[in-house]
């Protein structure tokens, strides 16, 4: 979308906060995204010692603001921030949460884009606990997480949503006035050709540090993949994603890729993509790219949520790991290649990235900047 915005005559600067070093230049972000200039603000070092001197720093300086925050309240970070925008921006995108401890009011005109509803992902994380000193310390991090969306929501001048489901979330929530769904944009070209091969091939991309996306797939691979494999051998599974790998021992058939640049050539070979996420809010990005290569999806309802896809017509939806297991052992390469073309057809006009370019334009003040 951002790429997009700059082609209707907006001038963008884009701030980033790697954390690790990138694999890619500002320079040369910039002149991918057709931004005026992109800057990365690093963050903190990685290491276990480091991670918990801070966090127990933060929880006694500002011991109601959430840890997952804990690095935009650090004096460093706010400096290079504010030293990084440019003095005649009129506009700041807040893409994410975390940034609120950092900019605050920093500029007059805020708009947060709100990729999901974060205090109900904490909120269902601390039900899923099953330690019960966890689960408290999960449920005083959902309401710290609440406060906080509560304040960036009711400053915004506007809050852009990615599903529908979410903008009534903050609507009803938070109070917020001005709520408009804008989904994340992809490139709708033409869907991939049907993959090679006889076998049918599942893949699963995701960020594994992400709670559902990890708790997801423990799931699935503890309870569904050696009974679905079993039953049928030549299943193969690709697990792609940043973050710790899965804590299993190996499993006959499964591939563990870790952090890819390029998907194409993955998808090129995949028959099914896999969304075994069981809590979380937000739009299913992966289900949406999946759709847009043309390939088919097999997924929890709440993987799909707010994409308007039928089940059997346009994916296929399975709840318990029993019928996880029924559909991976029946499934076939064909029904896979027409369920991916007829969500190519029905995600296309919705998700293509121009029009949601211009529907974010409509929350932009009068004057271009």
């Amino acid at each position: 979308m951002i790429r997009q915005l700059g082609l209707l005559g907006h001038q963008i600067e884009l701030i980033c906060f790697p954390q690790t070093d990138p694999v890619i230049t500002e320079l040369e972000v910039a002149a991918r995204l057709g931004t005026q200039k992109c800057s990365f603000i690093r963050r903190g070092p990685l290491t276990p010692r480091y991670k918990a001197l801070a966090a127990a720093r933060h929880m006694i300086t500002h011991p109601l603001a959430p840890l997952t925050m804990r690095e935009f309240y650090e004096p460093r970070l706010k400096k290079a921030l504010f030293e990084g925008v440019a003095t005649d921006a009129e506009i700041m995108v807040c893409d994410t949460l975390h940034v609120w401890g950092a900019v605050s009011n920093a500029l007059p005109f805020i708009i947060y884009r709100a990729h999901n509803v974060e205090s109900q992902i904490w909120k269902r994380a601390s039900k899923h606990a099953t330690n019960p000193i966890l689960r408290i310390l999960l449920a005083f991090q959902a309401w710290c997480v609440f406060s906080a969306e509560r304040s960036l929501a009711r400053r915004a001048n506007a809050v852009a949503t990615v599903s529908d489901t979410d903008a009534k979330s903050f609507t009803d929530l938070y109070g917020a006035e001005r709520v408009v769904t804008v989904p994340i944009g992809f490139n709708f070209e033409a869907p991939l050709a049907a993959s090679p091969g006889k076998t049918v091939n599942l893949l699963f991309v995701g960020k594994l540090d992400w709670p559902p996306n990890a708790e997801g797939l423990r799931w699935f691979l503890r309870d569904i993949w050696p009974k679905a494999a079993a039953k049928r051998p030549q299943l193969r599974l690709r697990i792609v994603g940043s973050g710790r790998k899965p804590d299993f021992s190996p499993l006959e058939g499964v591939e563990f890729l870790g952090r890819v640049t390029d998907l194409v050539p993955l998808y090129r070979q995949c028959d099914l993509a896999i969304v075994p996420v069981r809590y979380g809010s937000g739009t299913r990005v992966k289900a949406i790219e999946a759709a847009r290569y043309g390939r088919a999806l097999l997924s929890t309802g709440l993987g799909v949520e707010g994409l308007a896809l039928d089940d059997a017509k346009h994916y296929l939806r399975a709840e318990s790991a029993a019928e996880w297991i029924q559909v991976l052992t029946r499934v076939t390469r064909l029904e896979c290649a027409e369920l991916g073309a007829r969500a190519f057809q029905h995600l296309r006009e919705d998700f293509d990235e121009r029009n949601c370019a211009k529907r974010f334009e409509t929350l932009l003040p009068s004057n271009k900047g």
